[in-house]
C-alpha cells in the first residue's frame, strides 16, 4: 500500500516531538511492506519547489513554503506573516507534488493537525483516492480562544474555523488524545461521524548504553544538580510562566536546577521573566538535534510539563513520551478535566495537579529532588506506562484498521 503523512516537522531538521512521532509512524509502516513518503513545508530558502531525500526508507518530500515557525509572533506582523504563509500551504504542496501524485496516487494519507491548513492538500489526495486519517493532538483554534489570544466569534475566529471544519470534513476519521476530546469534538462538531482515540506514541526502545552521555550537562556545570527538564514547544499554550513560578518556588533548594530546551513564541519571554525574577536557578537553550535531545533526556532526573488552565480541551504533551521512554518520573500542570492527571498519578508514573495549585506542584517537586528512591520507583512506572498505553504498533494498527474498515 502507498501511505502519504503529512505534517509541518520532518526529520532530522525539526526538533519538534510531532515530527519524531510521525516519523516513527512511517518507519513502522515501512517494516510492515507499505511504501511510505512524507510531505512537508520546506523553509522559503530552499531553491527548487520541491526537494526529495530519504531517511530510514522514507522518502521525504519537502515543498518550497514561506516560514511558519522561524517567524516572531510577538508582534501583530509576525502573527499575519505565519498564517499567510501556513494558508498558502495547500496550493504550494499542491504546486509541487501533484504530478507526483496523479502518477502514483496514495490509498492512506496520515495528517498531523495542527497544521489545520492541510486540508486543502489532502482533498487533492482524497479526489485521487486516498483515505483521510487526521492524528488531531491540538484543537486550533479553540485553545487560542480559550486563552484569550482570539476574540470568540471576531473575523479571525471565524477565517481559522473555516478551515478547521475544512480539514475535520475532508477526513474519513479523526483520531483524537483521549475520550474527553471526543466528546469535546462531537460537541462542537455534531456532523463529524467517525471519531476514534487514538493515543500519542513513540517507539519503546531507550537510548543504547553505549550512546548515553552526560556531556551536555557536564558543560553546563549540572552534574551535582538535581535536573526538572522542560523539552519542546515554548508557547502560550504551554503557559510557561507557570514553569518559571515552580522555579522561584525551588530558590530555598540549591540542588535543584530546571533546564529548559526548546523553541516558541515565549522563547524571549521567559528569559526575560528569568533575568526580572533573578532565577539562577534556570537555564534556557535553543532545540537541538534529536539524537542529542535524546541524550540529554537520559541524563535528566525529572521531566516537566505544563498546560494552560484554559483550556477546554485535553491535550497530551509528546514531552511526555520521552520522559517516560528514559524512565524519567512526571511532574506537570494541566487543565481542569485532562485525562492525564488520572493516568499518571493513578498509574503512580510521577505527579500531576491542576495548573494554579502551586503549593501542591512544589511540594510534589520537592520530593522527588529530595528523595533519589522515589524518582527511580516513578520513572520505572512511567516505562510500564509508556509500553501499555503508548506503543507505536497499536497506533499503527488503529490506523491501519480504521483504512481497512473504510470507517
Amino acid at each position: 500500500m502507498r501511505i502519504a503523512i503529512m505534517a509541518d516537522a520532518a526529520m532530522p531538521f525539526d526538533t519538534r516531538n510531532h515530527g519524531r512521532m510521525m516519523h516513527q509512524l512511517g518507519v513502522e509502516f515501512c517494516n510492515r511492506g507499505h511504501d511510505v513518503v512524507i510531505i512537508t513545508p520546506a523553509t522559503a530558502y530552499q531553491a527548487k519547489p520541491l526537494k526529495v531525500d530519504e531517511i530510514d526508507g522514507i522518502e521525504i518530500w519537502r515543498f518550497k513554503s514561506g516560514n511558519t515557525r522561524a517567524v516572531s509572533t510577538e508582534k501583530i506582523s509576525g502573527l499575519i506573516l505565519r498564517t499567510v504563509n501556513e494558508w498558502l500551504i495547500p496550493w504550494r504542496g499542491w504546486y509541487a507534488i501533484s504530478d507526483r501524485v496523479k502518477n502514483e496516487p496514495f490509498d492512506l494519507c496520515v495528517i498531523h493537525s495542527p497544521s489545520i491548513f492541510f486540508g486543502g492538500l489532502a482533498k487533492k489526495l482524497k479526489i485521487h483516492g486516498a483515505y483521510i486519517y487526521v492524528v488531531l493532538r491540538d484543537m486550533f483554534p479553540q485553545w487560542a480562544v480559550d486563552q484569550g489570544l482570539i476574540k470568540k466569534k471576531s473575523p479571525v475566529e471565524l477565517f481559522f474555523r473555516y478551515y478547521e471544519r475544512l480539514i475535520y470534513k475532508t477526513a474519513n476519521c479523526i483520531g483524537v488524545m483521549s475520550e474527553n476530546n471526543v466528546g469535546v469534538l462531537k460537541n462542537t462538531y455534531p456532523a463529524l461521524p467517525n471519531i476514534k482515540v487514538l493515543m500519542n506514541w513513540i517507539e519503546n526502545e531507550p537510548l543504547e548504553a553505549k550512546f548515553k552521555t552526560s556531556k551536555f550537562i557536564d558543560q553546563l556545570n549540572l552534574k551535582s544538580k538535581v535536573i526538572l527538564f522542560y523539552g519542546g514547544n515554548i508557547g502560550n499554550a504551554q503557559d510557561m510562566t507557570n514553569i518559571m513560578r515552580l522555579a522561584k518556588n525551588l530558590l530555598g533548594l540549591p540542588q535543584a536546577h530546571i533546564l529548559i530546551l526548546g523553541q516558541g513564541d515565549e522563547f524571549n519571554l521567559i528569559n526575560e521573566i528569568r533575568n526580572s525574577w533573578k532565577l539562577e536557578n534556570v537555564t534556557i537553550l535553543p532545540a537541538v538535534p534529536q539524537f542529542e535531545f535524546r541524550q540529554i533526556l537520559s541524563s535528566i532526573d525529572i521531566g516537566l510539563f505544563s498546560l494552560a488552565i484554559k483550556h477546554t480541551t485535553h491535550n497530551f504533551p509528546g514531552k511526555v513520551l520521552g520522559y517516560m521512554l528514559e524512565s524519567v518520573p512526571i511532574l506537570g500542570s494541566v487543565n481542569p478535566g485532562n485525562d492525564l492527571c488520572e493516568l499518571v498519578n493513578n498509574f503512580n508514573a510521577g505527579f500531576v495537579h491542576i495548573n494554579g495549585e502551586d503549593e501542591l506542584l512544589l511540594e510534589s517537586a520537592k520530593r522527588l529532588i529530595l528523595d533519589t528512591a522515589l524518582r527511580k520507583k516513578l520513572g520505572s512506572n512511567a516505562k510500564v506506562m509508556l509500553g501499555k498505553h503508548f506503543s507505536i504498533d497499536a497506533a499503527a494498527d488503529s490506523i491501519l484498521h480504521e483504512y481497512k474498515s473504510g470507517g
